[in-house]
């Protein structure tokens, strides 16, 4: 399997004050509501796109060699004004899953990311690399949780505050990834592959179709990977850490439909034999974002969908 964070040149680490990030109070989380618009439902929610956020993390060792990787994140608000920034692991942690110990004595120096408000504006922060990461308590799973980081104003941002997330009743139940997603079903994610808007630095939206059978863990290559789900899509460099939306389908009332989901976390692809992409990607699930939060003492049980 290969991971699909993009590593590039270096990038100098800011030494401003760190201050606490909180999401703007304005109609940007995509709530269930908005699926509910109208009484057939199957297209993405508008904003989606602009919920995936550059991402770019800098590692050094002790003697100065370091390492860019480029790769995408995505923001869960917490309570009123509280949020989280979910990524891959293997975004903040450079060892994580390495076949050999070259980056065992790499530690993160900075994390920069990059937004939009609903205004189009960009902006730019800082996280401060010493904000804690919470991983799963299971080892495979390729998912990274800061929640309530600290974080520093870069570019344009007179607040602290982020526009496009998601909101806990976003994220996908284990109910809904047994139920509710089947095999063949159609899935997006938005990220910052490198083919991506550099000029403006926007994302893109790619989709694909559920591949496994969401009822179990997908093995990779004949070995235990975690709680992944496969699917058909076209994941490379950049696209670590999009977040994997399930759009809503059906009509009200029908057997058979649901609202859209935010169902996991984009962290890879498969390649065939001699390297070529097999055409298959994979993500993480949901669950495990909500399980790290509630390890970590966010309440969900009463907004998980």
């Amino acid at each position: 399997a290969s991971r699909d964070a993009t590593r590039r040149s270096s990038l100098p680490p800011s030494r401003r004050r760190t201050r606490r990030l909180e999401h703007a109070p304005t109609a940007t989380a995509l709530t269930p509501a908005k699926c509910r618009a109208s009484s057939m439902f199957h297209s993405l929610p508008k904003q989606f796109l602009y919920c995936g956020y550059k991402a770019v993390t800098q590692f050094a060792d002790d003697v100065g060699t370091d390492k860019v990787l480029h790769g995408t994140a995505f923001v869960v608000a917490i309570g009123s004004s509280d949020l989280a920034i979910v990524t891959n692991r293997h975004m903040v942690d450079i060892d994580y899953k390495q076949p050999t110990s070259k980056y065992k004595n790499f530690k993160l120096r900075s994390i920069v990311i990059s937004g939009r408000r609903d205004d189009d504006s960009l902006y730019r922060f800082s996280v401060a690399p010493e904000s804690p990461a919470s991983y799963s308590a299971n080892a495979l799973d390729d998912v990274a949780v800061l929640i309530r980081p600290r974080c520093q104003p870069l570019e344009n941002m007179p607040e602290m505050k982020l526009f496009y997330h998601f909101g806990l009743n976003d994220l996908a139940d284990d109910r809904f990834l047994t139920s509710e997603l089947v095999p063949f079903d159609v899935v997006a994610f938005a990220g910052f592959p490198e083919e991506h808007d550099k000029l403006s630095e926007r994302p893109l939206i790619r989709g694909g179709r559920i591949a496994s059978d969401p009822k179990f863990d997908f093995s990779i290559l004949g070995k235990p990977a975690g709680r992944c789900i496969a699917y058909e899509a076209f994941s490379h460099g950049g696209a670590s850490g999009s977040p994997v939306y399930a759009p809503a389908k059906g009509f009200r009332g029908i057997d058979g439909s649901r609202n859209g989901r935010l169902i996991g976390i984009n962290a890879g692809h498969i390649d065939r034999e001699f390297g070529q992409h097999a055409a298959l990607s994979y993500f993480y699930r949901s669950t495990v974002i909500l399980d790290i939060l509630s390890k970590n003492g966010v309440p969900i049980s009463a907004e998980a969908s």
